[in-house]
């Protein structure tokens, strides 16, 4: 049956899954709502596995029970286990900042590019 409901927030930021014999997994997330998120991840984990997700948020990590509901063609889509309260606020505020950050690391230019564009390099 179908859950999935709300508006879903792109993302692209790191997080772990970890599944109940402790392994890891490295994944992204992709996306999330109020009630789940897409994972991208190389791993295969069954439909219907209950996992912890990890996000790395200001020093420590935010941790979400959900269960593997869907296989998607790079990873999962995954559902918050009822009663799970996400601080989604939180989530995307955290989430946002940390993909902002890396993008402009990403982004940015040598000095001697950004001084020759802006006709004061040599």
């Amino acid at each position: 049956m179908e859950h999935r409901w709300g508006y879903r927030y792109l993302l692209n930021v790191p997080a772990r899954i970890t599944l109940r014999d402790g392994t890891f997994i490295p994944a992204r997330l992709r996306d999330v709502s109020i009630t789940g998120a897409r994972l991208e991840t190389r791993a295969l984990v069954p439909v219907l596995t209950p996992i912890r997700l990890n996000v790395p948020l200001q020093g420590h990590f935010l941790q979400l029970d959900a269960c593997i509901v869907r296989d998607t063609p790079d990873g999962y889509g995954i559902e918050w286990y009822e009663g799970e309260t996400i601080d989604l606020d939180l989530l995307l505020e955290q989430a946002m900042s940390l993909q902002h950050s890396q993008s402009r690391l990403r982004t940015r230019e040598p000095v001697s590019m950004r001084a020759r564009r802006s006709g004061t390099g040599r």
